[in-house]
């Protein structure tokens, strides 16, 4: 019999779906008998997410693919801002129309439980989403193995605030201190998100590449008091044996591109 070939690894995360500048369906139907329809942004980004599946699925081809949320599938009720639809309920049905696809294409789908303040304490969402979707796994911690490639995954970690540095190399550094205090070998790949931006420690580590995975969703008015004028990557993860892809979107022209920089231009 013929070897099956090795399967596709998907990592993505922070959809964030219920907030308004983060992934949508076009339409949500409300528990008050109301409607929320999806604005420019949120346009985009269906159709960014479509693309992005579209690859995936031809790259994959016949093979199996196993599929990652990396965490904070929902917006929840936060404090710091009011760009969400206030009931947790409607937030969390207009995941699962989201995800239902992926789950029911992918081999394996598993869910990181993610922040609290977004998805409830010990990720009270994510387990019900997770429950209802079928879901293979969803803890906070997971170590993944794709024939001998051992992937450390978790929603939450460290990585650098600024384009021009990172911290992921240095993530490298102490994931194989503490693996050799349990004297194993450390992980191929150590992943984690959260911070909606990219950072990837490449190949400065021998066999160990750590590397964060972009967001699905803009910025909130949160994001202006914490980094006005950085801009969250977009898009999702491919890995495919040993070699890592970064599918990125970018938003290129009209009122969306302006209502996501939030910047007024005025001449005088």
């Amino acid at each position: 019999m013929a070897k099956k070939s090795h399967p596709l690894v998907v990592l993505f995360g922070d959809t964030h779906i219920g907030g308004l500048t983060a992934l949508c369906p076009p339409q949500i139907e409300l528990d008050d008998g109301g409607e929320y329809r999806a604005s420019p942004i949120q346009k985009d980004l269906l159709a960014f997410w479509q693309d992005f599946w579209g690859k995936v699925w031809e790259t994959a081809g016949r093979r199996d693919t196993i599929a990652v949320h990396m965490g904070d599938v929902v917006d929840g009720v936060v404090s710091q801002t009011t760009q969400s639809l206030p009931n947790l309920v409607d937030q969390e049905e207009a995941a699962i129309e989201v995800l239902q696809e992926v789950r029911d294409r992918a081999a394996q789908f598993h869910i990181l439980r993610g922040t609290d303040a977004h998805v409830g304490q010990q990720a009270q969402s994510e387990r019900r989403i997770a429950k209802r979707l079928g879901a293979d796994s969803c803890p906070y911690h997971l170590s993944l193995w794709v024939g001998d490639i051992e992937f450390d995954l978790a929603h939450h970690g460290r990585v650098g605030g600024r384009r021009w540095t990172s911290a992921a190399a240095g993530v490298v550094s102490e994931i194989i201190t503490e693996y050799s205090t349990l004297r194993r070998p450390p992980p191929r790949f150590i992943v984690r998100a959260h911070r909606h931006v990219i950072d990837d420690s490449g190949e400065r580590h021998p066999w160990c590449r750590a590397f964060t995975t972009p967001a699905w969703q803009c910025k909130t008015s949160y994001a202006y008091k914490v980094a006005v004028n950085r801009l969250a990557d977009i898009g999702g993860v491919v890995v495919d044996g040993e070699q890592v892809t970064f599918l990125r979107y970018y938003f290129r022209e009209g009122r969306a591109l302006r209502a996501l920089t939030g910047a007024k231009v005025v001449r005088a």
